[in-house]
């Protein structure tokens, strides 16, 4: 399925889980991204999302704490591209 076809193929917000690949692909048309960081290097890992353009801003950020179920901190950050924060604002 092509970008276009998914695009079509939807009316509502558009959700992209991954991979590395998937990402590229789809982060021109994004507004917005909803990241969650997780506070550890994992030397087995071979793929990364995208570093991200300067255009990107985090919107906001909240840190979690490992627990029972977390072996690790972790990070839910939310980014918005600065164009779309200045229309938003008008």
């Amino acid at each position: 399925m092509s970008i276009e076809q998914v695009f079509q193929a939807t009316k509502k917000d558009l959700y992209i889980i991954g991979g590395q690949s998937i990402y590229e692909q789809f982060l021109p048309y994004a507004d917005k991204i909803l990241l969650t960081i997780v506070d550890h290097k994992f030397p087995e890992a071979d793929s990364f999302f995208p570093e991200l353009p300067y255009e990107w801003i985090v919107e906001d950020s909240t840190r979690h704490l490992a627990d029972d179920k977390h072996a690790y901190d972790y990070y839910f950050v939310t980014y918005r591209k600065k164009k779309d924060l200045l229309q938003r604002r008008k």
